[in-house]
Formats: structure tokens, sequence, C-alpha cells
């Protein structure tokens, strides 16, 4: 048993994201325990999204994955709180639950589900979930932007392989796509109030994305004043309507001392036709557009594409003169 906990361990601090490091963690304790099911869920703000959920199948005896759970909102949740506890659900199965503090405004909750009483397992749950907890605490700082929170280049890239991966094509109707947004005229700003004010806007801009974006989308800085969000399968038009919204609120917002910002976007699809590099490049294609075009707009690689083809050109996007 001891074997299997030192190899658990250190396939734990093997993980280089905090999505694997959730899948490993609860397949760790499925693998160790006779449990019902487990699952890992994730708190950003009053956002609930489910990392990990595992079913045993006592047919099959073994376990199913579940994926793809929508993520939920909460009307208030206490990222401090870490008092386990153990409670009984409909069908008599008793569930553990852990709480994981990570920040004052994040936490995760681990649920485990067994038929049997899990006290003769608490000393080995809650240690996994502390190792989870600390490394998490690691792969965060990694992870994330260290003046806006937001998720890095780095995890972009990640992230992007992870879902260009898993992506089907399906179309122009229902894909995942990704923007670019650029604040415009940004220079100006550091060159007249400085780069502490600078640094201020970018802050507050990623402050704006994260409060008017649900947490199913991704939000990363890409870099200087670029950002990305990565967006969940869904049809081009509701894109385009949360994009444009966006796009409205940051025009009618004042930022301290620089008072107007606004920014240019461009839009993709994600397709497992494109390699990973010709992604970000569409994306950038359409943004360079919409700096050409007057800036503070949103422009789709897409509707470019039909625009500025002929009917029988059936030649790769990348392919494409656009400008």
């Amino acid at each position: 048993m001891e074997d299997k906990i030192l190899h658990s361990v250190i396939e734990i601090t093997e993980q280089r994201n905090s999505i694997s490091l959730g899948h490993c963690l609860i397949a760790t304790l499925s693998e160790m325990l006779p449990i019902c099911q487990a699952s890992l869920t994730h708190y950003i703000g009053t956002t609930a999204i489910v990392i990990a959920h595992v079913v045993r199948d006592n047919d099959k005896q073994d376990y199913q994955w579940i994926y793809d759970i929508p993520a939920s909102h909460v009307s208030c949740h206490d990222h401090l709180n870490e008092t386990i506890c153990i409670e009984n659900d409909a069908a008599g199965n008793h569930v553990w639950k852990c709480p994981i503090s990570i920040s004052d405004c994040s936490s995760a909750l681990l649920t485990v589900t067994m038929t049997q009483s899990p006290v003769q397992y608490e000393l080995l749950m809650d240690g996994f979930a502390k190792i989870y907890r600390n490394y998490l605490v690691v792969l965060h700082e990694s992870e994330r932007d260290k003046l806006t929170g937001l998720l890095n280049r780095r995890t972009l890239e990640e992230r992007l392989s992870q879902c260009f991966g898993e992506q089907s094509d399906q179309g122009d109707a229902v894909a995942v796509w990704i923007a670019i947004l650029d604040l415009d005229h940004f220079k100006a700003v550091n060159d007249q109030f400085g780069h502490m004010i600078g640094d201020e806007v970018l802050l507050m801009f990623a402050q704006q994305l994260q409060n008017f974006f649900s947490h199913q989308e991704q939000l990363f800085r890409f870099g200087g004043e670029e950002f990305v969000i990565m967006f969940p399968p869904q049809e081009k038009h509701q894109v385009l309507e949360a994009l444009e919204a966006f796009r409205l609120l940051i025009e009618a917002y004042r930022f301290p001392q620089v008072n107007h910002v606004t920014f240019s976007c461009g839009l993709c699809s994600i397709s497992r036709s494109q390699y990973l590099p010709t992604i970000l490049d569409h994306a950038d294609k359409a943004l360079y557009f919409a700096k050409e075009s007057g800036r503070n707009q949103v422009k789709c690689y897409e509707d470019m594409y039909q625009v500025n083809t002929r009917s029988n050109d059936d030649d790769r996007l990348d392919e494409v003169e656009l400008f």
C-alpha cells in the first residue's frame, strides 16, 4: 500500500497544468478507494466548474468519466471554508466533502461517495487533498500572468493544444472560437501617463473581462496589451454578440486618469484541419483588419474569407490574400 501511495504522489507532482492535476487526483482516489463516484469542482468567484468527475459502473466493474459538464452559478460561496463534512444522499450512500481553500476568491471541493463509511479512509483522502492544494498553488503561479491574474501565454498554448485534439469538424455553426483583443493606441497611454498608469489600465481591463464573461470562457493575457478569449462550442452569432456587448461596455467605461479606452478584436473558429499556429494567425489577421478598418470593432476571419475569396476557390484559408 505504501508503494502505491508513493507512486501516486510522484504521478500527481508530474502534472504540468491544473486540469491534468485534477484528473490525476480523481483517478488516484478511484484506484485506491472503494468509491461509487468522485468529483472535483473549482469555484472561481460565484462560478462552479467541474474539473473531473468519475462514476463506478457496477455492471462493467470499472469507472466511467463524465465530460462536458457545463459551468454553473452559485449565489455565494465561502472560499475560505476548510471544514470537512460527511452527509448521506438519497440512496443512503456516504458523501465525504472536503473544501480546499486556494485564495479569497477561488477554491475547490473534493467530493467522494461510498456505500460504506469513509471514516477509515479519511486520513488518506485528506492527505491527497492537501497535496493537491499545495501543488495547485505552485501550478497557479506558473499558469497565471503576474499583473492581471489571467492565464498566461504558455497556458494558452497548452489549452489550445488540448482543444485542438478534441475538436471535431462541425462546420461554421457550432465550433470553438478564439478571439484576440488589443487595446487601441496603448503606447500613447504609456507615453502620456507612464507605465504605472498603463499597468493599472491593463489590470482594470482584465477585471472587466472577468466580471463580464461567465468563466465558461477561458481568459488569457497574451502579452503586452493583447488578451485572448477562448469560447466553448457555440454558434458564431452568439460569440459576436458577446464580444460586441463587451466592446460597448469598455467604450462606455471610464478608466481613472486615462478616461477613454477602446479595443479592437479578431475572431476565428478552431478546426482540426488547421495547424495550431494557423489558428492564432487567423485571429491575428482578423485583428489586423479591425485595426486597419478604424479600430474599436470586432472582425471575424470566416466573414473576411467569404468576402475575399471567389465561390469556386477551394484553397486553404491560410493561402488567401486578405488585405
